[in-house]
């Protein structure tokens, strides 16, 4: 036998055997070794070199792209030399076979649960030993995340290395202010003041970055109590900017699902973030669709740990919240506040409304809650919200009023209240 003196030196890289040690997986080898030697088919010489590869050579694919390939033949097998992974996007899955080297749990769950069946390698050897009415599939490649970096270089308009992500780090390219790049030029803008982005110089202490100190845009009370259909809240529709009695038209009482209202006082700003969030929350929970929807409880204790987890990273959420709800055939009403403080009560009032409120509140309906009707809970609401609205400079007659019972959740227009400032002329410097 002759020496090939040009080649005898180069290695050669193709496998001809797996790298890892998985007792399972060489047992795989041998048997595909075994088919692709007896039989013509060349799906099983497919299947053993892919056996051969590297995890970076075998990525997942998920259940969605593998639906998506048997649209038009439900009734194939999809063959996969690697792990198939859940899709949260995917409500539905039909029925269908799977055939793969590594399956997860929650996708095995879905597809027995429609009626389908998950088979492993050796499994399908049996039922198909030459491949027949199966449809080879494999994960995309290039989908990693290291790939995004690859090739590094000017004009190459590829994924940079950053120390971390965040407003003051890069983010792409091109010089704008929304990547991250400042102007040196432009010292003042039109208004003749500093931007954002530019410190007049001034040797303070007030050059220290610091989270926000003080609410701006703020609303006042918000009361709730049980009475014997569920929970009453009650809540006014100003928010004042600073002193300046600015936006007369914010509601601020939000439902949150089918049994629950979400009442705020504080900042409006952390009230808006606090209703992304939680939206978003319920949104993903309805997706995942598994039959457990968040209930007025749930809201509760989850506030409580993003008020208490804020609080201690000095940021907090300048709000004061009531969670009221149905949960269980009974009333639920809780409140949260900036510290992470919690309790439950049939009455609960934040703002002024703990001062001023509340003991009428308690007056009326401590011992009661059974008792109360609908017609002497809007009554209630009404005296409270004149009080309130008599005594507190920053509220206004004009009010939101939520009702949560069994049948769901009913937040009314706003409602005007009728005053009488007659007694004002009695008063030593009324007026005046």
């Amino acid at each position: 036998m002759g020496i090939d003196i040009k080649k005898h030196h180069v290695r050669k890289k193709n496998r001809t055997e797996p790298k890892s040690e998985d007792v399972y997986l060489k047992l795989l080898v041998k048997l595909y070794r075994f088919l692709a030697r007896r039989t013509d088919s060349r799906f099983n010489k497919v299947v053993l070199k892919r056996l051969y590869m590297s995890r970076v050579n075998r990525p997942p694919i998920s259940v969605s792209r593998i639906v998506r390939n048997l649209s038009n033949n439900k009734s194939k097998i999809a063959v996969v030399v690697g792990t198939v992974t859940d899709d949260d996007r995917l409500l539905e899955i039909p029925k269908i076979t799977i055939a793969a080297l590594r399956v997860t749990k929650t996708v095995k769950a879905r597809i027995l649960q429609a009626g389908g069946q998950v088979l492993t390698l050796d499994q399908l050897a049996l039922r198909a030993p030459t491949g027949s009415n199966t449809i080879l599939l494999r994960g995309p490649k290039n989908a990693r995340e290291a790939v995004k970096h690859f090739g590094m270089g000017p004009h190459k308009h590829r994924k940079p290395y950053v120390r971390s992500k965040g407003r003051k780090f890069e983010k792409a390219r091109g010089r704008r202010e929304s990547r991250g790049f400042k102007p040196r030029a432009e010292r003042r803008d039109e208004y003749n003041t500093f931007p954002l982005n530019v410190k007049p110089k001034t040797y303070s202490i007030s050059e220290a970055v610091t989270h926000t100190q003080s609410p701006i845009v703020t609303g006042t009370s918000v009361i709730g109590f049980k009475y014997q259909d569920g929970v009453m809240m009650a809540a006014d529709n100003l928010a004042s900017y600073g002193q300046l009695a600015r936006f007369k038209d914010i509601q601020r009482l939000h439902p949150l699902g089918d049994h629950t209202v979400l009442g705020a006082s504080g900042d409006i700003s952390d009230f808006q973030y606090t209703i992304k969030m939680l939206n978003s929350l319920m949104t993903k929970e309805y997706y995942i669709n598994d039959g457990h929807v968040f209930q007025s409880p749930h809201i509760y204790e989850y506030l409580s740990r993003v008020m208490y987890q804020r609080r201690s990273e000095f940021n907090p959420l300048w709000n004061g919240y009531i969670v009221g709800g149905f949960h269980k055939g009974e009333g639920f009403l809780g409140y949260v506040d900036l510290l992470g403080t919690t309790y439950q009560a049939s009455t609960i009032a934040t703002g002024f409304g703990a001062y001023l409120a509340l003991p009428i509140l308690r007056k009326v309906v401590d011992g009661r809650e059974n008792l109360l009707t609908e017609a002497e809970a809007i009554e209630l609401v009404d005296q409270c919200m004149r009080v309130l609205f008599y005594r507190d400079a920053r509220s206004l007659n004009k009010f939101q009023r939520a009702k949560i019972t069994a049948h769901g959740v009913e937040i009314s227009e706003p409602i005007s209240l009728a005053t009488d400032w007659e007694i004002g002329a009695s008063v030593r410097g009324y007026g005046t």
